[in-house]
């Protein structure tokens, strides 16, 4: 179904652009493809796919126009060819709030000449009014009888009561590729992911994070691009807060909960989820000290933990161990894999866990 969509276009189309000494509309009108091309869609894959078409259309329809008018060389075929108009003016109801202005209910008469010649058949518009949402269509009395259009907008109300109630019974939320920051996956391939991962975002790869993805791919046991850090730390720590710290800076920065994957996809994908397994661990190693001495048991477990290499398409890419080797005498192993930061990164993170354990030590809240 193809319809001309009628915008007001007072949007931000260009950033910085500032319209608000200007009155009236800057009307734009342009063609949008409604297609379903599956009859045994749903109402979820059908409502998908009208989302997808109308999010896709590029600076709210700008781009056409451009086209349509300052570019002759352009072959737009029959494209001015929709038969429907459609047109959502807006909420209403700020404008009315103050009891100030009311909509009229008054009959603004004829618009147009009756010897006009209509350019749609039907004009549909709606518009937000009193809390609620009005939608009425134009037409020709000589081309359609008005039982027939008013069966029609029985039918059009009874539909869109039905949409309305199934989204508001819908569990949890259903994302649409134009949800993401990276759009070029399919709705299909999107439902695949979402029914494997709690998916928060996916983004494509950077250039750099393209190379580190492709030397692991390359040879996936190799040390290319394992940082490790280990140091110690003497004095009173609290370790329920110490892992309540690296929680919150996991949930704080989404790199952190974010894997790669790269089969069946035409781009590699990094796929940031709600929520990632911990990779913490607390070790009291106390005895294996009085054993041997401190610096062979730090040996052993930077060692151990150097040889459990990151699975990029699964795993945390992050994790942290701490080792009690004493008294007050701990030692810190914290080792991620490169794609997920660069240097720079690393003392912003060490900053903002200092200052959640701090705030959780003395009981302040962190802003």
């Amino acid at each position: 179904l193809r319809i001309d969509m009628e915008g007001h276009g007072r949007e931000e189309v260009i950033a910085g652009i500032d319209i608000s000494r200007t009155v009236g509309w800057f009307t734009s009108i342009y063609p949008v493809l409604l297609s379903i091309t599956d009859p045994s869609m749903d109402l979820s894959g059908i409502i998908k796919s009208v989302k997808e078409c109308l999010r896709g259309i590029p600076n709210n329809g700008f781009d056409y126009l451009l086209y349509k008018y300052l570019d002759a060389s352009i072959d737009l075929g029959d494209i001015d060819s929709s038969q429907i108009s459609f047109n959502y003016l807006g909420q209403f109801d700020s404008d009315t709030s103050d009891k100030v202005f009311e909509i009229a209910k008054e009959s603004v008469g004829d618009e147009h000449s009756s010897t006009q010649d209509r350019e749609y058949e039907w004009d549909i518009s709606g518009m937000v009014s009193a809390g609620q949402l009005h939608m009425s269509l134009v037409y020709s009395g000589l081309r359609h009888d008005a039982s027939k259009v008013d069966s029609f907008m029985q039918s059009y109300a009874s539909h869109l009561e039905s949409i309305i109630s199934y989204c508001l019974s819908y569990e949890g939320v259903s994302l649409t590729p134009s949800d993401l920051s990276y759009k070029g996956l399919s709705i299909s391939a999107l439902d695949d992911l979402a029914s494997r991962y709690a998916i928060a975002d996916v983004y494509p790869l950077s250039p750099m994070q393209e190379g580190m993805l492709f030397h692991w791919l390359l040879d996936n046991d190799s040390d290319h691009y394992f940082n490790q850090v280990s140091y110690g730390v003497v004095g009173d720590l609290d370790i329920t807060l110490f892992e309540k710290s690296y929680d919150a800076l996991i949930s704080r920065y989404d790199i952190l909960r974010t894997i790669f994957l790269h089969e069946g996809y035409d781009v590699n994908l990094q796929v940031v989820l709600k929520e990632q397994k911990r990779a913490f661990e607390y070790r009291d190693v106390r005895e294996e000290v009085l054993s041997s001495d401190r610096s062979s048991v730090v040996k052993k477990y930077v060692a151990l933990d150097r040889s459990n290499k990151f699975d990029l398409t699964s795993d945390a890419l992050m994790r942290v161990g701490v080792y009690h080797l004493g008294d007050k005498d701990y030692e810190i192993i914290w080792s991620f894999h490169h794609i997920l930061m660069d240097g720079w990164c690393m003392s912003i993170l060490v900053q903002d866990f200092n200052s959640f354990y701090q705030g959780y030590v003395s009981g302040d809240t962190l802003e």
